[in-house]
């Protein structure tokens, strides 16, 4: 999951065209980032291959 600051504008995803990337977490369901909330998934139990995956998708998207 990644938390965009600005988000993005439904219909118009030109609006905001500086976004940032404020919060990256792992969940088993889709929903919001919650400071106060624990998340028990960890990147680091995930297969090399899927952090490799997710690291060269996270490097593409802010190349």
């Amino acid at each position: 999951m990644i938390g965009l600051e600005m988000g993005i504008a439904v219909g118009m995803i030109d609006e905001f065209p500086d976004q940032k990337l404020e919060t990256i977490w792992l969940d088993r369901q889709p929903g919001d980032h919650w400071s106060s909330r624990t998340y028990p998934l960890r990147f680091g139990d995930l297969s090399p291959i899927i952090v490799s995956e997710v690291l060269a998708d996270l490097t593409e998207l802010t190349s």
